[in-house]
């Protein structure tokens, strides 16, 4: 995309949201698993509960041998929801506001 436009050039909002989008929803995809594993630690053991859990290793090994590597990612679509807007937004005002204040 860069060849097209040339060195310096202005990729303009929507290339610049897209890929705002596709980092932001590459970097959670990522992430995903393990801020899943630390709700699960987080919850446990409140109310009554029993303890799973010793550590986030462990956790990560339980939750996957008894529910499944899916299970890690319950939940991702909903979070996409809110995350993919959010980061075209930012990543198009970042580059605005960088533009204009010439910091380049």
């Amino acid at each position: 995309y860069r060849k097209r436009i040339g060195p310096g050039g202005s990729l303009g909002a929507v290339p610049t949201m897209v890929f705002g989008a596709a980092a932001g929803a590459a970097a959670q995809t990522t992430v995903f698993p393990i801020e899943m594993v630390q709700r699960r630690l987080q919850l446990q053991g409140m109310a009554g509960q029993e303890v799973l859990y010793k550590n986030m290793l462990d956790a990560m090994i339980k939750i996957t041998r008894k529910e499944g590597v899916p299970a890690l990612y319950a939940g991702l679509l909903p979070n996409y929801l809110k995350l993919i807007p959010a980061a075209a937004i930012s990543f198009l005002v970042y580059e605005v506001l960088k533009e204009k204040l010439e910091l380049n």
